[in-house]
């Protein structure tokens, strides 16, 4: 009888307050792991601290090996995407950018992605976090693809959020839902009034928060206890989205391995 857990790779999102541990539980996924890091610096030392941190190798997108704890192997590999400068010219009554942004590196990098995961190089692929990317697409509309004018006829800045919500729902549903590996991605929580009621969901942008959560297989919401123990709620409760296919335990420990604790052979 086949075994499904044989075959299935999680796609996670992993979602919850600032310090509630996401990177800390994502960072336990099977290695070797490959991280596109868009957070600030400091943040990925949940990363850097599974192994041996080699030191950094600056180039058109800088990364960082952490080697195993006792061989000379890499287990994971942090690529860092970041946009520390907006640098724009007037060209007309238009500012505009020619500089290449971190998300169309992003973009050009998985091109070749599915290649390496299919040829054994990766058996995780870890986006961290959600709010730093959308903010990445974000500035690459405003900036690059359809820059503000100068002049009395401004337009709608607003267009650049719904340009980063469209780019998100594409980015989950299509580029990263078929990735032939274990997934995990990182995201905030945004508190929204709804008709007098406040509802805690994913930190995204316009309507991505309810249909973003579609294209994962388990969603884990990260939450502390009375003694500020950290733990994962992998089954949806009244207010709280969340949900898996493991099953797994909840509340859950945040480790991979804890996920599949008491699951039988399928």
């Amino acid at each position: 009888m086949t075994n499904l857990m044989d075959e299935y790779h999680p796609h996670i999102l992993s979602w919850g307050d600032p310090g509630s541990q996401k990177s800390v539980f994502l960072a336990t996924l099977p290695k070797p792991m490959l991280v596109f890091f868009w957070d600030a610096n400091g943040k990925d030392f949940p990363y850097l601290r599974r192994g041996r941190p080699q030191p950094t190798v600056v180039g058109d997108i800088p990364f960082r090996e952490v080697w195993h704890p006792k061989e000379d192997s890499t287990i994971i590999r942090v690529e860092y995407y970041q946009d520390r400068n907006y640098n724009t010219e007037q060209v007309g009554k238009v500012k505009r950018s020619n500089q290449v942004f971190a998300y169309e590196k992003f973009l050009a990098r998985f091109q070749t992605l599915e290649q390496e995961i299919e040829g054994g190089y990766w058996a995780s692929v870890v986006i961290d976090s959600v709010s730093s990317i959308e903010l990445g697409i974000r500035k690459y509309c405003e900036y690059k693809l359809n820059p503000i004018t100068n002049d009395g006829n401004k337009q709608d800045a607003r267009q650049h959020y719904f340009a980063a919500a469209d780019q998100l729902l594409e980015l989950f549903y299509s580029r990263i839902a078929w990735l032939p590996c274990v997934v995990g991605v990182a995201a905030h929580v945004k508190n929204k009034d709804d008709r007098g009621k406040q509802l805690t969901m994913p930190d995204f942008p316009g309507a991505v928060p309810r249909r973003a959560p579609g294209a994962f297989s388990e969603v884990y919401f990260h939450f502390a206890d009375e003694d500020g123990q950290i733990w994962l709620q992998t089954e949806r409760s009244a207010d709280i989205m969340a949900t898996t296919q493991i099953p797994a335990p909840n509340p859950c420990s945040p480790h991979y391995k804890a996920l599949f604790e008491g699951v039988k052979d399928a």
